[in-house]
């Protein structure tokens, strides 16, 4: 199945064939990349703006050139498809496939499966990646380190340990001298409405910093997985490699059709004799 994710991934998402110097796009995407990473680098650790006016023009500018990035990255994909797209229209001499076609016909050609047992299929991939990742030994890898924090198992062990630190607290303010009648003439002096408000806005800043900062890393570390996938983890399959290997299957899965019987019957016309019947 690895052989196969990477000849899908090979074939049908690898940037190959465009990340090359002579595609004037794949250049130009360099560049605007380029002077879009180094503009904010400027603005974080280097210019210090007290002109408004130019704060503006400088943050409009960075904003030109992310658009400008976003676009370049769409028409390199384009680019790609269209490249796949008449690679593979050559191969099946079909000049009318699209590229959903050409993906439903190769897997039918590279899979011993039919599309209404895919799903079953996809059940059977994760439950071996998991297995797999579970027995691969004392080998650190970065998919156990972002499982370890950011799956649904971790929220027991991020409670234990703010629990902890409430307890360590806890024992601090005891150490000072602090005894249990002055936390309860805390308690005492405290408005429970204003109080019920400040720890629910607390509590929903911390729950909003804690998306951004999880989906801020998910999409740095996507994006340099988009980037070694291309470059130098050709032979590997990465996560991302089997997570778009097995997107693909659900899009092109299908339910299982119900067949009915249908019983023919035959209308005996009633003018016609009964010996002719």
């Amino acid at each position: 199945m690895n052989y196969l994710i990477k000849k899908y991934f090979q074939d049908f998402e690898s940037y190959h064939e465009v990340w090359v110097l002579k595609n004037s796009l794949f250049v130009w995407l360099i560049i605007s990349l380029s002077l879009f990473l180094l503009g904010i680098i400027l603005w974080l650790f280097v210019l210090n703006v007290e002109n408004k006016e130019f704060e503006k023009l400088y943050m409009s500018l960075i904003l030109l050139l992310e658009v400008l990035v976003l676009y370049l990255f769409y028409a390199v994909e384009r680019q790609r498809n269209e490249i796949v797209k008449l690679k593979f229209q050559k191969i099946y001499k079909n000049k009318n496939l699209s590229l959903f076609q050409i993906k439903k016909r190769w897997f039918r050609d590279f899979l011993a499966v039919p599309r209404e047992e895919y799903l079953a299929l996809v059940e059977k991939l994760e439950k071996y990646y998991i297995t797999h990742s579970k027995y691969s030994g004392k080998k650190f890898s970065r998919e156990k380190f972002f499982d370890f924090i950011f799956s649904t198992d971790s929220k027991n062990r991020i409670l234990a340990m703010f629990m902890g630190l409430v307890a360590l607290f806890t024992a601090m303010l005891i150490s000072t001298g602090v005894n249990i009648e002055y936390i309860f003439d805390i308690f005492d002096s405290i408005e429970i409405l204003e109080s019920f408000l400040v720890v629910l806005l607390v509590s929903l800043s911390l729950f909003g910093l804690f998306y951004i900062l999880k989906y801020t890393i998910f999409m740095i570390v996507n994006f340099f997985d988009f980037i070694f996938d291309n470059s130098f983890n050709k032979e590997h399959v990465s996560r991302r490699k089997r997570e778009i290997f097995i997107a693909q299957l659900l899009q092109l899965a299908e339910l299982p059709k119900h067949k009915k019987r249908i019983h023919a019957v035959l209308d005996v016309p009633e003018k016609i004799d009964s010996d002719t019947v």
